[in-house]
């Protein structure tokens, strides 16, 4: 047993000084059979440049331990009082991921929030997500634009026709293809 806990230790320790060497800021832990790392890092940091620092992490770690970490990060926040949220997202981003690619290690939340918000349902985090990513710059343009994009995109939901549109508006598919561009995006 206390082999086993100075291995425990010793891994927090590798996973901490790993993280470490990436982000500015990092906490580590052990709960129950997960390893968790609480990471910082510059609010420019964009998704790519976060995805390419956990791959390292994640690299770096199999070297250093000798076996896989899968590693989840949930979407960023400001407010620790979100830590669960973070948490159960982490957990959602591993899940997804594996099923989605399981030759994968590093799975950003980001990438799979469509999945959450199916999951979570309205009024949740991740809705608040698909509104700030998707429904909020549609709005704006439609706002600022003239355009009528959003009841473009309601009108395809409601007919249930993604691959074809009701035929009786061209200026209709071409709102169709700006939105979806937009929200693929």
């Amino acid at each position: 047993m206390e082999a086993q806990i100075r291995n425990w230790f010793y891994t927090v320790d590798s996973i901490q000084r790993v993280f470490a060497n990436r982000f500015p800021s990092v906490i580590s832990f052990k709960r129950g059979s997960e390893y968790i790392v609480l990471i910082s890092y510059d609010c420019e940091m964009n998704d790519e440049r976060i995805l390419s620092a956990l791959t390292e992490c994640q690299s770096s770690l199999a070297n250093t331990e000798h076996e896989h970490f899968d590693l989840g990060c949930s979407a960023p926040v400001c407010n620790l009082s979100k830590m669960s949220n973070c948490y159960a997202q982490s957990k959602k981003a591993v899940q997804f991921g594996r099923s989605l690619d399981i030759n994968g290690h590093v799975y950003l939340y980001s990438n799979y929030y469509d999945l959450g918000l199916i999951s979570y349902g309205r009024d949740s985090v991740e809705s608040n997500i698909f509104y700030t990513r998707i429904i909020n710059p549609i709005l704006d343009h439609d706002k600022y634009s003239g355009t009528d994009l959003m009841r473009t995109l309601e009108s395809s939901f409601a007919n249930e026709k993604w691959s074809k549109l009701p035929i009786s508006s061209t200026s209709t598919s071409v709102h169709f293809a700006i939105a979806f561009r937009r929200s693929s995006s």
